[in-house]
Parts: C-alpha cells; structure tokens; sequence
C-alpha cells in the first residue's frame, strides 16, 4: 500500500481543488459524520462523484451535504434495500436516546442525538420552561 510522508500531507478544504495531470479532485460534505466526503474526480468534460454513506437532513454536528452535479455518481446502497423500513425519525431518537448515553462518543448518530437534545434543552431554558 503506497503511504504519503507526513511532509507532504496537508489539510485540504471542502471545495478546494487539487490538481493531478489532466485531472482534478474535489471534496464535497456527505453529511453523515464531522469530515465526511463525497470525492469529485473531473477530467475533460467529465464528472466521477463518489460517496459512501450520505444523507441530506439537517445535522448540527457536521457540514450540510452538497449536491454536486456529476456524470456519474457511485455510492453504497446498504440501507437502501427494501428489507430495511426505518421508522418515525421521532420515535427512533427517543429509542436511540434511551440506548446512547451508554457510549456516546461511539458512534456519530450518538453526537448527533445529544447535540440535539442539547440544542432542544438550551431552546426549553430560553423561553422559560426549564
């Protein structure tokens, strides 16, 4: 496996284009955790997007997903199969918020669920109600 020496790694921005040859790589917010990235690849006059997991609700706890216009789009379809049925994203919260005071830390939905019960917590205090 090729590895980069750390002085040539360097921090690279959403958006911000990087330039190989003839190609050019961008990295666009997929939404589903702090730093998640779809990857744009662009050579002549085309677009490759690939992403793995993305999601387009609103989330505190990382960049909004982009919507990045593409000739061809690659992704992963585990949770889109018809076997998985999510249910009310109300309810599910409550059932998560009973299970991810547990291991909070662990999992991104968890950072994101007490974000917002944060976030509905501090709402409740400024109009009196706690």
């Amino acid at each position: 496996m090729a590895t980069i020496s750390p002085a040539r790694r360097r921090r690279v921005h959403y958006g911000e284009a990087i330039r190989l040859g003839d190609v050019t790589v961008t990295f666009h917010p997929a939404a589903t955790w702090l730093g998640s990235a779809q990857i744009a690849v662009t050579c002549k006059d085309t677009r490759i997007v690939a992403s793995g997991d993305y999601k387009d609700a609103r989330d505190p706890t990382c960049a909004p997903f982009e919507l990045v216009a593409c000739d061809v789009f690659i992704t992963e379809a585990t949770f889109g199969l018809p076997v998985f049925r999510h249910g009310d994203a109300a309810d599910e919260v409550k059932k998560l918020l009973g299970s991810v005071k547990l291991f909070p830390e662990t999992r991104p939905s968890g950072r994101r669920l007490l974000a917002r019960q944060g976030a509905a917590r501090d709402r409740a205090v400024a109009r009196g109600r706690l």
